[in-house]
């Protein structure tokens, strides 16, 4: 297994993408320069095969992927800060596994992940992470230093990031390229609920009843205050899964792994 960083140069990427079968690499705060750099790696993959009109849709599907897998890691990080307050305990009293043990911190955990507020954090976290990237570009670009104010904002915005580190909560990706098939994982740390869960599920099974039904329009003006959520999401997946040919359900996943939440995606090449 080859680990990427993709950070690295291109011909790096390259290089690892047509020398091994099985290549994996973390996913931290996807700004502009982290979506081109995903967007690369998939694009060599798909090289590999001699076929890149997948490269958009797949693109997309794995972006919001990894978009749903590092908020579901930051509403981690909220929950899990917000227990610790409440019940007054240290930080080394209460990680994910303590939380597990406990049927009352466990009701705590359901209720706070999916609560408004909580997707709101996120939101506002999301948006500090592009406004750094767009300092930090800004910066660049005019060839001078950060000001104090930019100093001090980049270090406000980018806390989430180091709290994950320091908690040791990632996402990642993960590819195995066969000879007709990629098979794709976004795994991330924070485990999905069996309400996320189902909520998944009936989101699909909803897509592919108004499919079926030549309804899609309706399906998409009935969902438009929630093209955020992982249900919506996984839907738009499963409508690309459809256009290349492939049953959504054999070809995209969502699990739990060892309280892991990893969602699966493998396309197959004729």
């Amino acid at each position: 297994m080859a680990i990427m960083d993709l950070g690295g140069s291109d011909q790096q990427i390259q290089e690892i993408v047509h020398n091994n079968t099985i290549i994996k690499c973390d996913l931290l705060a996807l700004n502009s320069y982290g979506k081109k750099r995903v967007r690369f790696l998939l694009e060599q993959v798909l090289d590999r095969y001699g076929d890149v009109s997948y490269l958009d849709d797949l693109f997309m599907s794995v972006m919001e992927l990894a978009f749903n897998a590092v908020k579901a890691n930051y509403a981690y990080i909220i929950v899990l800060d917000r227990i610790r307050r409440m019940l007054n305990y240290k930080v080394s009293q209460i990680d994910l596994n303590s939380i597990w043990r406990s049927k009352y911190m466990m009701t705590m955990y359901h209720s706070f992940i999916s609560h408004p507020a909580t997707r709101d954090q996120v939101r506002a976290i999301i948006r500090g992470e592009a406004d750094v990237f767009k300092i930090m570009e800004r910066a660049a670009m005019e060839g001078r230093s950060l000001t104090p104010e930019e100093d001090l904002q980049i270090k406000r915005d980018s806390s989430m990031v180091n709290k994950t580190l320091k908690e040791k909560i990632k996402a990642t990706l993960s590819m195995s390229l066969s000879e007709r098939r990629v098979i794709i994982d976004v795994i991330n740390d924070a485990p999905i609920t069996q309400d996320g869960l189902d909520r998944v599920h009936v989101k699909r099974t909803r897509f592919r009843e108004y499919y079926d039904s030549d309804r899609v329009a309706e399906f998409y003006m009935e969902n438009l205050d929630e093209t955020e959520s992982a249900g919506f999401g996984a839907a738009m997946i499963d409508s690309r899964l459809i256009g290349w040919g492939l049953d959504p359900w054999q070809h995209f996943k969502v699990l739990t792994i060892n309280k892991k939440t990893c969602a699966n995606l493998t396309v197959v090449f004729n």
